[in-house]
């Protein structure tokens, strides 16, 4: 595709007009991501190059890479369609307040029970000692008699990924149709993660690597992520926090380098405390989430805590993630056949890119560290 790229019909004059609003170097980049939709190259080997154009992908320019996507790859619309949830008639308002927010809490809960006893998890220092997810289950049933603390992650997310009883969450019409239309587009599904959270003496270190200070993510281009509590979270257990509005007037914008771990105090200075919003819920509670948006989870002053995230994306450009494997028989069988015609969303499903990716050396598929030093040059007052 060249700078002559040819804009959908459908919204033509829009595109057209947001197009030429945007700095050149963002022109650039939404140019360059469309050429790879339009090749055969891995979007995980773009990553180490070119991270430093995830800068060019503000609000709008995000805005117009949806339009750009959304002709060969429509909103999924999952209405009339059988799911697992109570209702779809929130749909709509939970994309218009996901669009204003940055963030929506579903009317919805998930009900199902999750088969987790045979997971293993870990700590983020591989050094530690791998746990099963029922040796985790009863901790948290039996008020963590071993005293363990801190997060432990699901070490292997293709297995549960590969679950029929994970895959029809990710896969559900509801889930599906949020998504979606947050997107602009068809969604590719890219993360199913589980982790368990317990309270204990933790370092400034350990806080950082579990996520527990403020925070802007950019795993995509575009994306969205889906928490779901598994237990009932309070204020005392560790509950979700998030600036409203953070996901327009991104950290970024400020000055700050994507995932660069801040104490509150500098980020309600940006945006001042009556942006924050903390997120208790029973078990069950769906949060949709921009993850953009500044956002951590709140250190846990006792008790545990266990979470199902499910993540999308618009595009695998620049892909941080590891591929799945084919979708399994069972999983498939979980899914309506309706959804498993839709095959964007499955394009993070594959045997033979899981191979290429699991043999590139883990140095290859990271972003240069001096990625950071561009920031200032990709201000959008930079024409």
């Amino acid at each position: 595709m060249s700078d002559t790229y040819t804009f959908s019909t459908l919204y033509e004059e829009d595109a057209f007009n947001l197009y030429n609003s945007l700095p050149r170097k963002s022109q650039k980049a939404v140019i360059r991501l469309m050429n790879f939709e339009q090749s055969n190259t891995h979007g995980f080997l773009l990553r180490r190059k070119r991270f430093k154009e995830m800068y060019a992908f503000d609000w709008k320019t995000r805005k117009l890479l949806s339009m750009f996507l959304l002709e060969k790859h429509p909103i999924f619309e999952g209405e009339g369609l059988p799911t697992i949830f109570e209702s779809q008639s929130d749909v709509a308002d939970t994309v218009a307040t996901l669009g204003k927010n940055g963030y929506a809490i579903s009317a919805n809960k998930l009900t199902a029970k999750l088969p987790m006893d045979e997971l293993l998890f870990q700590s983020k220092d591989k050094t530690s000692q791998s746990f099963s997810g029922k040796t985790l289950l009863e901790a948290m049933e039996q008020n963590n008699p071993d005293k363990l603390a801190g997060t432990y992650w699901l070490k292997d997310q293709n297995t549960a990924a590969q679950m029929p009883e994970f895959a029809r969450i990710a896969f559900d019409p509801y889930i599906l149709s949020v998504v979606s239309g947050y997107l602009g587009c068809t969604p590719i599904h890219v993360q199913t993660n589980l982790w368990f959270s317990f309270a204990g003496e933790q370092d400034h270190k350990t806080l950082s690597r579990n996520a527990q200070f403020f925070h802007q993510d950019k795993e995509f281009v575009k994306f969205i992520k889906v928490f779901i509590y598994l237990n009932d979270v309070t204020t005392e257990n560790g509950p979700h926090c998030y600036i409203e509005g953070s996901h327009i007037d991104e950290l970024n914008q400020h000055g700050i380098p994507y995932s660069t771990r801040l104490p509150d105090e500098q980020v309600l200075s940006f945006y001042g405390e009556d942006k924050l919003r903390i997120v208790e819920g029973e078990a069950g509670t769906i949060i949709f989430g921009d993850t953009v948006a500044a956002h951590k989870g709140l250190p846990l002053k006792k008790g545990s805590r266990l979470i199902l995230q499910l993540e999308y994306a618009a595009s695998l450009y620049m892909s941080p993630v590891c591929p799945f494997s084919d979708l399994s028989s069972e999983a498939k069988g979980a899914i309506h056949p309706v959804v498993l015609k839709h095959g964007r969303l499955f394009a993070n499903y594959s045997n033979e890119t899981r191979e290429i990716y699991e043999v590139i050396p883990a140095k290859r598929l990271k972003p240069k560290r001096a990625w950071q030093k561009v920031l200032g040059s990709y201000r959008h007052n930079d024409r």
